[in-house]
Order: C-alpha cells, then sequence, then structure tokens
C-alpha cells in the first residue's frame, strides 16, 4: 500500500524525487522492527518533503536526534 500512495507524481509534495521515495519505502520495510531507525526514516523523509534537505536546520535536527540517543 505504501507504494502504491506514493506512486504518483508529485505526492507527497513535489519536492520528493522517486529516489527519495524509493528510498523511503525500503527504510520502511527493512526497519520495521527497529522503531528508532524507523523513527529517523521518518523524519529524513519529512525533511525531504519539506525541501530542508541540505540546509542548517535539516543538520541540527539531525545531529540534535544522534546526541538524544
Amino acid at each position: 500500500w505504501l507504494r502504491e500512495a506514493l506512486a504518483h507524481a508529485g505526492f507527497p509534495t513535489p519536492h520528493a524525487t522517486e529516489a527519495h521515495k524509493q528510498k523511503f519505502i525500503t527504510a520502511v520495510l527493512k526497519e520495521r522492527t527497529r522503531r528508532v531507525r524507523l523513527l529517523e526514516a521518518v523524519q529524513e523523509f519529512s525533511l525531504v518533503c519539506r525541501g530542508l534537505i541540505g540546509t542548517e536546520y535539516a543538520r541540527q535536527s539531525i545531529s540534535y536526534k544522534q546526541m538524544v540517543s
């Protein structure tokens, strides 16, 4: 169902390319039992969808998450 939902072009946002979507789907299917890694994959995809990957906000957000873990 996840592949079908993300298959539409421009969904959830135009920022998410097919490569980003495929990486997210693979991570979700692979990390179903490891909650922390699943949450990291969701956070990264969320940053991609908002167009924030590569920004200072994304770097700080990811580094903060690693410090807390």
